[in-house]
């Protein structure tokens, strides 16, 4: 086995792509397990300022892994590790305000988001729409249409809900906000221009927890929110906050 000690690439890891909220990663050597997938783990916990977001991070990375998917002819990435999040001291009321709105640009059409209006079933009213693509005729011209997830849903009762019979499905995932940034109420209001994501599911039994997150690798997000990586997540329990007299936009 051949191991080759690197740093972590913090575009492809850290940063979502349009904001850097990551200003500083403290201990960022890994090692790196190179066969004809990508694997790694750190050798010590990864500290990573999260100052736009008003968090310090503590990472302790188990395994960071990049594959190949033939089926679904795409790399693809997971990692498992333990999040420790610290929320640092305010100095004024504005800089409170800034923090709040951050968060809420990371929180608003993010995974964490779009799965936790999935379980409660809300996914109008936060502003989510999911299609799917289908083939209009012979001419193989395609169009997206509407569906419904509902009928693959189990509920077993805990803080815990099931997806099945999705294996190696792709939907869009068309997000509307309002004029100043917060979710658009489908049934409410009229639609605005999408903001577009792709999920896939790669298990016929995939858990989503009532946080909003997944204990295993068996969603992938892809385009707006998959380009949120670490340095825009935010904690399993955060709630936004009833700060109300700012705008995202």
């Amino acid at each position: 086995m051949e191991y080759v000690k690197i740093k972590a690439h913090k575009k492809t890891y850290f940063i979502p792509g349009e904001l850097d909220y990551v200003e500083q990663l403290t201990k960022d050597s890994i090692l790196v397990h190179r066969l004809k997938s990508f694997r790694a783990y750190a050798v010590a916990p990864l500290k990573i300022s999260l100052p736009l977001l008003g968090y310090n991070l503590q990472c302790d990375l188990i395994e960071f892994s990049l594959n190949y998917n033939k089926e679904l002819d795409r790399w693809t990435f997971s990692y498992i590790g333990y999040f420790y999040y610290q929320s640092v001291n305010f100095e004024n009321e504005k800089v409170l305000k800034r923090i709040d709105r951050n968060r809420k640009k990371a929180y608003f059409n993010s995974s964490l988001h779009f799965l936790r209006s999935l379980y409660v079933n809300q996914l109008n009213e936060n502003g989510y729409q999911i299609l799917e693509s289908i083939e209009v005729d012979e001419t193989m011209l395609k169009r997206l249409r509407p569906v419904n997830l509902d009928t693959c849903i189990i509920r077993n009762g805990t803080n815990e809900m099931i997806l099945n019979g999705l294996k190696n499905k792709t939907y869009y995932i068309h997000y509307y906000m309002d004029y100043n940034g917060f979710p658009n109420n489908l049934r409410i209001n009229p639609k605005t221009t999408p903001h577009i994501s792709m999920v896939t599911f790669t298990s016929d039994w995939c858990r989503i927890r009532k946080n909003g997150t997944t204990p295993d690798a068996t969603i992938l997000f892809s385009e707006e929110i998959g380009e949120k990586q670490i340095g825009a997540t935010l904690p399993s329990d955060y709630e936004v906050s009833n700060i109300t007299d700012i705008k995202l936009k």
